[in-house]
């Protein structure tokens, strides 16, 4: 099985850090969420149906994660969540070419 690597849950934590106490939740479902496809700008996982749950509604949850480079805002990370669950990770961005990578917390911005 393939799980995320800590650079990963790190990025989990960081967009949901303005959840509080459900971002704690959210890190612990995707340090058990099996990864099932994974690209620089998607991460789709699988996680236990016995992993608690969060009261969320489906969809990217609250606030955003911007991401800057050379201080130019270039995308955003989004967590998605479904059926109080994470589901995956998506990177949009905002310029002509896609990202090769995922963002360094140091890269993002929450609001």
């Amino acid at each position: 099985m393939n799980f995320l690597d800590q650079t990963i849950l790190d990025l989990v934590a960081c967009v949901t850090a303005p959840l509080g106490e459900l971002s704690d939740v959210l890190v612990g479902q995707a340090a058990v969420a099996q990864v099932v496809a994974c690209s620089p700008t998607v991460i789709d996982v699988v996680t236990p149906e016995d992993a608690v749950s969060v009261d969320l509604d489906d969809g990217p949850t609250p606030g955003r994660a911007l991401v800057y480079s050379e201080g130019q805002l270039v995308g955003e990370v989004l967590v998605w969540i479904r059926a109080g669950r994470i589901i995956g990770l998506e990177q949009a961005w905002y310029t002509d070419v896609p990202p090769s990578r995922w963002p360094s917390r140091a890269e993002m911005r929450v609001t």
